[in-house]
């Protein structure tokens, strides 16, 4: 029987997106980023593999072992991660970190994961690690017949399939589950995390109403026999039907969606079981959500658990000696054929299961191209657990077949299908090419004639042209001779026409002087013959000449006028006040105008302003020949040189008396000068001076005197180690710190700060000793691990004490040795109680560390140490003999303290047999539960809080633990 362990937490994520691939490949910044780094001791490394399937260089991460470095010729296992959809190639990254910062920190407990080759190849967005039904993408066949050839080739990689594990997550969880049963001879275990397990139609014909079956079956390539083919259910079919025999591992992990799923892992499993007898156990968290770093930090030392036993497993080794076997397959030498190619390939040794790349699984395959290139096709075969492989190169060799076009002139000739050929047609020559393969020339002949062509052309008289060689200007018939297009000679004959030109005079037109006329597009003032070329109906020029009559123009100066600013004078009937020349015009004999012209001078009237006069208030003046008092202008009028008036004025200005008010303040202790003396005291001051205009003004000054401020504030208080920041500063030592300020009136405040500095304590606590196997609450939480565990707590004055607790484990050795009838408990220093295992009732006065056996039975020694009990498994005593079990069997109860319940694991290479009997305290027995599964969970929720002895009873062996219950 094989078990499928699901640790069932199963979430399918259905996320929306585009159904066309765009493949990123190794050169994407998203799946190559330039800073990847990391601090563990693993070598991290990116490498490309070229892909002839895709026809480029695809990229991958590998995580070395850090003892590959040193040991690389050892054979060591590899797991291949697969990543999910959506995220892309970028996710895979951060699981390759993930997963090695895990095996380093790990180290000690998984030494067959921190000593495997991890490998994480790209496999796109939503390509379910599936070949698509309709395009090119070919993600299974490229990562099974390029990639992992690729990996066995460049690294030290153990053959065997239990040494090669697949893991994947979401659509690489799906992928996984799938490839363990389609390539049991590459793969010897698995694991799904999260994956998407949906049905084919075939097993589920109602799964075409599910919400989810679209985006599944869009993603898959919308085709529905390529669907149900590629099902987890086919090919869970297809290994019982076929391969029964190579052992596989597989273990399901699953999430917060299980329970909303129409169709996940329940009911794949459940299908195991009932449909190939495959035992199952199923277990739900509903909390745990999709993303993959939530099962690695949760689960990881399940997943890490997992691998490390599974790897390599020796129960899945054959006992045979394979080289004794003498199991080889040999596909012979690498192939070729022109055209295509049909070959038959035996990989022989019958009684053999078998594998090719093909997907077949027969002994013999007959294979066959027609399409040009290389193929590798290479099979497995496994025997009684031995395994080995052989590849073989298949090529299809091109036979050439060249098509041409040839062309040759009327009457020449071109050997062709070994003749000389002069007519239009198709011709075959066949030849050898370099690869043997017969290559044929296919050349379709044309015939290009040659041409006579018969032109015309016509020039003006006194023109041109290039004829027969030369430049002619006389009528005829010319020959030229020219290459045509296709390389043939074709003869132009040209007529030439020479075609006459003609000249005209138009009438003469006359203009005045000053003016213009457009004459042939341009206007004209200067007289003169113009001008122009007209084409003819031939395209000739025809000449028109113009000529151009220029008539004068007169201008009569009259005598000037002059008047004052503001008068007028009549001038060509209109009465004029502006300075200027004025016009009136009359025509001539000849039709032009006769300017009269008269200019006028408008002298101007002056107004005279003086500088002012300014006198005090009750003071006189005298302006014009009058004293004046009052403040105003005043003018007077005179007459300038050339009759016009001149006004004459002078302001006066009146000073009054000024009074000022001035108001003055200044800060405690300082003084200014007021009147020349130096003032200390807020008073009124009094001054009587002259002011510019050299009049009184009286200056009042009021002077205020603001206080100087002194203020303390609260005092701040800081931990050590901290800074405070005053005045500008940080501060980390205390004392008293002064800074100035300027108050609202522009004084000194003296502002005053007491800083005071509290400790930081460190205190340690006593140390703990609990015994291995117990777990004491520290700090908020329960440990079970010897170490110091520090935590941090606030002191009365707000600052950190640091607390230190010592916890050290108390280990009893609870075997027994046996020698006749002779029991011996193998901890020394300590107390001993022997018990009869019936009821564990103590047995009067044995309390030695041997005991001597009276009577057959099963005996068990309780052992106490400092503040340590512990119970050693049962041993059945015949008093004839003792009987044992050799090899102890390893039995795991899970977690203590426990809660509601127990996760209980037995490493037997069968199944288990047995039963569990719980005692409590006082020892009545308060549960019983027989099994036959090695792997189960008890439930345990309705015992009372307290401490428990639980009996593992098998067939030859009685282990006891010791447990607390503690909701």
């Amino acid at each position: 029987m094989r078990a499928v362990i699901i640790l069932a937490f199963i979430t399918i994520s259905l996320i929306a997106s585009s159904q066309t691939w765009n493949p990123p490949w190794y050169n994407d910044p998203t799946w190559y980023p330039e800073t990847f780094t990391t601090d563990s001791s693993s070598v991290y490394r990116h490498r490309t593999f070229y892909s002839a399937i895709h026809g480029e260089n695809i990229g991958y991460w590998v995580v070395l072992p850090a003892a590959y470095m040193i040991d690389s010729v050892s054979e060591y296992p590899v797991i291949y991660w697969l990543h999910g959809g959506a995220t892309g190639p970028i996710y895979e990254t951060a699981i390759a970190d993930v997963v090695d910062d895990y095996i380093e920190e790990n180290a000690t407990y998984y030494p067959t994961m921190r000593n495997s080759i991890h490998i994480f190849p790209n496999g796109l967005d939503f390509s379910y690690w599936t070949d698509h039904a309709t395009d090119s993408t070919q993600i299974e066949t490229s990562l099974i017949t390029e990639l992992i050839p690729e990996i066995d080739s460049i690294y030290s990689t153990s053959p065997h399939p239990s040494c090669r594990g697949v893991a994947g997550h979401s659509m690489g969880g799906f992928a996984s589950v799938k490839y363990v049963f389609k390539y049991p001879q590459i793969f010897g275990s698995a694991m799904s995390i999260d994956g998407s397990i949906f049905p084919s139609l075939d097993h589920q014909p109602s799964y075409i109403n599910d919400p989810a079956f679209p985006w599944y079956f869009g993603f898959m390539g919308s085709d529905t026999n390529h669907f149900n083919s590629n099902s987890v259910y086919s090919w869970a079919d297809y290994y019982f039907a076929n391969t029964p025999n190579a052992p596989i591992n597989l273990f399901i992990m699953a999430g917060s969606s299980e329970p909303l799923e129409n169709y996940s892992a329940t009911l794949f499993v459940n299908y195991l079981d009932s449909a190939h007898s495959f035992t199952s156990r199923f277990f739900v968290d509903p909390n745990m959500s999709h993303p993959i770093d939530n099962f690695l930090t949760a689960y990881g030392d399940t997943i890490f658990d997992y691998f490390n036993t599974v790897l390599c497993d020796s129960s899945q080794y054959t006992t045979v000696n394979c080289d004794t076997l003498g199991l080889l397959v040999t596909l012979g030498n690498d192939t070729s054929n022109c055209d295509s190619i049909l070959v038959t390939l035996d990989a022989g040794n019958p009684g053999s299961s078998y594998l090719w790349s093909t997907g077949e699984v027969t002994q013999t395959i007959s294979y066959f191209s027609n399409t040009q290139g290389s193929n590798t096709i290479w099979v497995n075969i496994n025997q009684t657990n031995c395994v080995d492989t052989d590849s073989i190169a298949i090529t299809v060799l091109a036979a050439s077949n060249i098509s041409q076009l040839i062309s040759i002139c009327s009457g020449d000739s071109i050997l062709l299908g070994g003749n000389y050929q002069l007519s239009t047609g198709t011709y075959s020559d066949t030849y050898v090419a370099a690869n043997s393969c017969d290559s044929v020339v296919v050349t379709t002949l044309t015939i290009n004639p040659v041409y006579t062509i018969a032109t015309s052309v016509s020039i003006c008289g006194g023109d041109s042209i290039l004829l027969s060689g030369s430049y002619q200007k006389t009528a005829g018939l010319y020959s030229d001779l020219y290459n045509a297009i296709s390389g043939c000679d074709s003869i132009i004959q040209t007529t030439l026409f020479v075609n006459p030109t003609y000249t005209t005079t138009t009438p003469n037109v006359a203009i005045c002087s000053g003016d213009s006329i457009l004459l042939f597009g341009n206007y004209e003032q200067v007289a003169g013959t113009y001008s122009n070329n007209f084409g003819s109906v031939d395209g000739c020029d025809s000449i028109v000449s113009t000529m151009l009559i220029v008539n004068n123009s007169y201008l009569i100066s009259n005598s000037d006028e002059v008047i004052c600013a503001g008068d007028s004078i009549a001038i060509y009937g209109s009465y004029e006040m502006l300075d200027g020349t004025y016009y009136d015009s009359l025509l001539t004999i000849d039709g032009c105008d006769s300017v009269f012209a008269t200019t006028l001078y408008v002298n101007p009237v002056y107004t005279i302003a003086t500088s002012d006069i300014t006198i005090c208030n009750n003071d006189s003046a005298q302006i014009f020949g009058i004293f004046r008092t009052t403040a105003g202008t005043y003018s007077t009028t005179l007459s300038s040189i050339f009759g016009c008036d001149s006004i004459v004025s002078t302001s006066l200005v009146v000073v009054p008396f000024f009074t000022t008010v001035i108001g003055l303040e200044m800060c405690q202790g300082d003084s200014i000068q007021i009147s020349g003396v130096f003032q200390y005291g807020a008073s009124t001051f009094i001054d009587t001076l002259f002011s510019v205009s050299q009049c009184d003004s009286i200056v009042t000054t009021t002077l205020t005197v603001n206080p100087v401020y002194i203020v303390t504030t609260a005092d701040v208080e800081i931990c050590e180690g901290e800074s405070a920041y005053i005045f500008g500063s940080d501060q980390t030592v205390a004392g008293i710190y002064t800074g100035s300020f300027w108050s609202v009136k522009g004084c000194d405040s003296v502002v005053i700060t007491n800083l005071i500095v509290y400790p930081a304590h460190s205190v340690t606590a006593n140390s703990s000793t609990i015994c291995d196997g117990d777990s004491i609450l520290i700090f908020g939480t329960y440990r079970s691990v010897a170490g110091t565990y520090v935590d941090t707590v606030t002191s009365v004055y707000g600052c950190d004490s640091v607390l230190s607790t010592t916890l050290s484990i108390t280990s009893m050795d609870t075997s027994i040795s046996i020698s006749n009838n002779i029991l011996a408990a193998n901890e020394s220093g300590a107390q001993y109680r022997w018990m009869n295992c019936t009821g564990f009732v103590p047995i009067p006065g044995e309390t030695l560390q041997q005991f001597a056996v009276q009577s057959s039975g099963y005996y068990a020694v309780e052992i106490t140490k400092l503040t340590c009990v512990d119970t050693s498994a049962c041993v059945q005593v015949i008093i004839n003999g003792i009987a044992n079990v050799e090899n102890a069997t390893s039995i795991r109860i899970l977690p203590n303290p426990f809660t509601q319940w127990l996760d209980i694991s037995i490493r037997l290479s069968s199944s288990a047999i047995g039963s569990i009997d719980i005692y409590d305290i006082t020892g009545k027995r308060v549960l019983i539960h027989e099994f036959s599964s090695n792997n189960f969970n008890l439930d345990v929720s309705d015992l009372n809080n307290g401490t428990y002895r639980v009996l593992v009873k098998l067939e030859n062996e009685i282990k006891v633990f010791n447990l607390i219950k503690a909701d």
